[in-house]
This record gives structure tokens, sequence and C-alpha cells, in this order.
């Protein structure tokens, strides 16, 4: 983290379904040099019980990177929605 973004906001980009999409997300940001930070609903007191209801994981970037993110995980999910789709053909 750059120095200067000590006292820049954060804002949620989106919440993460499961640890695949998190991994998913985190690989695509970092590859555009983007830092993220994740925020997860997993409380092993409660084995996951929230997951379902909450998601798996907010995650969260700087805002003066927010639209670049979410240009990133728009191509991201329009990729693996054309993947899935091809699976099903």
């Amino acid at each position: 983290m750059d120095a200067e973004r000590i006292n820049e906001k954060t804002v949620k980009l989106r919440t993460a379904q499961d640890i695949v999409e998190l991994t998913l997300i985190k690989e695509a940001l970092k590859g555009a040099g983007i830092d993220c930070m994740e925020v997860p609903f997993v409380d092993a007191a409660y084995d996951g019980i929230f997951v379902p209801a909450k998601g798996f994981s907010d995650v969260f970037v700087f805002e003066s990177q927010l639209e670049q993110a979410e240009k990133i995980i728009a191509a991201l999910l329009m990729e693996d929605s054309k993947s899935k789709e091809e699976e099903q053909t």
C-alpha cells in the first residue's frame, strides 16, 4: 500500500459468495495493480452458518480505484458467465 493512501477512504466493491470467487477477484485486482482488502463473514464458532445469507467476504478498494476495479470485475464476471454457458452446451 502506498504511503499517500493511508488516509484514503475505502469503499465496498462487492461481496464474494465463496472462497473461489474471492480468490479470482483478488488476483484480478492484484494483476491490475489495485490494492484490495477483504472482510470475511466466516466465523469458526458458527461453522459458516451465515455464509449462504451474507456471502463469504466483502471486498473493499480505495475510493480512487473503485471505477477501475468495477470495470475489471465486470469483465471477470462476463468471462465467467461465458465459460459457464460453454460448459452447458
